[in-house]
């Protein structure tokens, strides 16, 4: 029996299931999975899978595509696992240039409970994967606080990705959705051949743009917004005023929760929030030190009193050390955190 089970990027790959029914793989001990994935960091697509043929002509597919060209990148986790607290906890890298053994590797981190990642490294010939604990899970852990701001926004008891308000969550580029093992601009999303001067979203300049693209978008639209694509409905990213209401109305006290050095942000209605010092991350190895907090808007790093357009390749950040807090920006293809907002 052959089946189509799905499209990545324009190309129907065909993937044959072999003669094993259903009930000879659940007599075997398969338990079916959905499996979600994300192609290149574009949008969530889910698979249901029923046998072990199945999931062994989908990993042949990922690897089909990684190997078609530079840069490219899978995603992907087992939903029944990334909402189970028995996952395994540790964070694993892997490097190859086989084939083969990347599959198996593959396989082993599914069969783990992990979130997998892989990029294609073309240049060099070589994969390189991350596979990460328990790491995406939509709704695990968020509730929504009052601070009694004068907008009256809601705020995310925790960040995006994470279960537990320390906890650090999930590092995005701004106008990604899914985590990856290396930022840079060869990486990002919406940047072509990894020149910074060649974007091709969120570009409202032809100096900026690849062969003189242009657009008037200065905020994340939902499908390039981390909070919304986790948490869904209305959840998204602050924008800086947002950012500025906040830090502007309440207390901030540089203290810790369970262990993890971070703001406590009080409200003036004494809610508060714990916003964890997760810091930037750019490579596998590039570990945070507890000692920086760095967040990002969903506000393009214009000049925003005069629209001055030279900073496209910036987003601005919201940043606090024990020092104290402060705005800034930063190049949009660093990893950071994010912590969602929604209206009342």
């Amino acid at each position: 029996m052959k089946r189509i089970f799905f499209i990545l990027m324009g190309l129907t790959v065909l993937m044959g299931l072999g003669s094993c029914s259903k009930d000879e793989d659940k007599s075997s001990g398969f338990n079916e999975r959905d499996i979600t994935y994300i192609v290149n960091y574009g949008e969530r697509q889910t698979i249901h899978i029923s046998t072990e043929a199945e999931l062994d002509s989908l990993l042949t597919s990922f690897c089909d595509h990684l190997g078609s060209g530079h840069g490219n990148n899978i995603t992907f986790f087992d939903a029944i696992y990334a909402n189970s607290n028995n996952a395994s906890k540790e964070t694993i890298t892997f490097t190859t240039t086989d084939r083969a053994q990347l599959k198996a590797w593959m396989r082993q981190m599914e069969d783990d409970g992990k979130t997998v990642s892989v990029t294609y490294d073309a240049v060099n010939g070589v994969y390189q994967g991350m596979a990460y604990a328990n790491r995406i899970v939509p709704t695990s852990g968020t509730t929504w606080i009052d601070l009694g701001l004068p907008s009256g926004l809601l705020w995310a008891s925790c960040n995006v990705g994470a279960r537990n308000p320390e906890d650090y969550g999930d590092y995005f580029a701004w106008a990604e959705t899914t985590p990856k093992v290396d930022y840079n601009w060869g990486t990002y999303r919406y940047c072509h051949s990894g020149n910074s001067s060649e974007l091709t979203k969120y570009c409202n300049s032809s100096y900026s743009g690849y062969n003189n693209y242009t657009d008037t978008l200065t905020v994340l639209e939902p499908c390039d917004d981390a909070a919304t694509a986790y948490l869904g409905g209305d959840a998204r990213t602050p924008t800086y005023y947002e950012w500025k209401e906040l830090y502007d109305n309440c207390t901030t006290v540089w203290t810790t929760e369970n262990g993890v050095y971070g703001y406590r942000i009080t409200g003036p209605n004494n809610n508060s929030i714990f916003l964890p010092a997760a810091d930037i991350h750019k490579t596998p190895t590039d570990f945070n030190d507890n000692s920086l907090g760095c967040y990002w808007s969903s506000t393009l790093g214009l000049d925003l009193d005069c629209g001055i357009n030279n900073l496209l390749s910036y987003a601005w950040v919201f940043a606090f050390r024990e020092s104290g807090y402060y705005d800034s920006r930063s190049l949009r293809y660093y990893g950071m955190p994010v912590r969602a907002v929604r209206s009342k």
